[in-house]
Parts: structure tokens; C-alpha cells; sequence
């Protein structure tokens, strides 16, 4: 069934429940994020939302983390696509955001890296359910489609 995924319960698979993919992961990341500690954060803003891996339809970040492992590390780990999005488009979501950082801005030309990833690839209309979660070399936020 298309809009639907399997959930995943940790790497062996052993719940098979099927949930509608209704959520983007925005994350963010440093170059000493690891595959491991994005992987954690991510799956801990699920539970945070009681959301289940199975709720997420996309993983998305900004295009000068498209060869980063750590993301795509995320992606696999949820069984779904990737999207990395253009500074401007994850900045064009600039008045929606929690939380504007002028560092981040400084080195990655957009205040917020996951939570305008999330909303930028949601789509318009899509709202925040997760602001900003760290750790301590990378962000997720969560995005609901409409």
C-alpha cells in the first residue's frame, strides 16, 4: 500500500505492524555526527511523539550534508528516502522555526537546519510536532504532513 511502512523495532524487525508514513525527520548534523548517535536521537523524538519509525515517510536535511553517512545512516535505518533541500528552501521556512541560530546561519546559510528541512519537505501547510531535539553533533525535528 503506498503512503504505508513496515515499523521497525530496533535492527531485527520482529514487529511487523504497518502504520500510514504521515512525518518528515529534519536533521541536522556536524562532521563528528555519527551514524550511531543520529540514528539514537532520531528514534528518541519518535518516542518522544509516541510515533513509530513506521509514521515516517521522508528523512531530509540541507544539500551540503548529502554525502554525509550519518544521514543517509538514518534513512536506511527507517527504510525510507532522503531529501536534501537547497539553503534557500530550508531558509524560505525561517519565520516558522522555534529556533533561529545566527552560527547556523553563519555556516550553513539557513537559522535552522532540521526543523526547516522538516517543514520545507513536508510541504506548505506542514507543522512542527518536534521542535529541535540535540545531541551533541546533531538536531531532528519532526514535520507533519498534511
Amino acid at each position: 500500500m503506498r503512503g504505508q511502512r513496515k515499523k521497525l523495532i530496533g535492527a531485527d524487525m520482529t514487529d511487523m505492524k504497518t502504520d500510514t508514513a504521515r512525518f518528515v525527520l529534519g536533521l541536522g548534523a556536524n562532521s563528528r555526527a555519527t551514524p550511531n548517535e543520529l540514528i539514537a536521537l532520531a528514534l528518541e523524538a519518535l518516542d518522544r511523539n509516541a510515533l513509530t519509525p513506521g509514521c515516517v515517510s521522508s528523512v531530509a536535511s540541507i544539500n551540503r550534508r548529502a554525502y554525509d553517512p550519518s544521514i543517509h545512516a538514518v534513512a536506511h535505518h527507517l527504510g525510507v528516502p532522503v531529501q536534501f533541500m537547497a539553503a534557500e528552501q530550508v531558509e524560505a521556512q525561517a519565520a516558522r522555526v522555534g529556533s533561529a541560530s545566527s552560527f547556523v546561519f553563519k555556516s550553513c546559510g539557513t537559522h535552522s537546519v532540521a526543523e526547516g528541512a522538516a517543514l520545507a519537505a513536508a510541504g506548505c501547510g506542514a507543522t512542527l510536532v518536534q521542535p529541535k531535539l540535540k545531541s551533541a553533533h546533531g538536531t531532528v525535528a519532526i514535520a507533519r504532513l498534511i
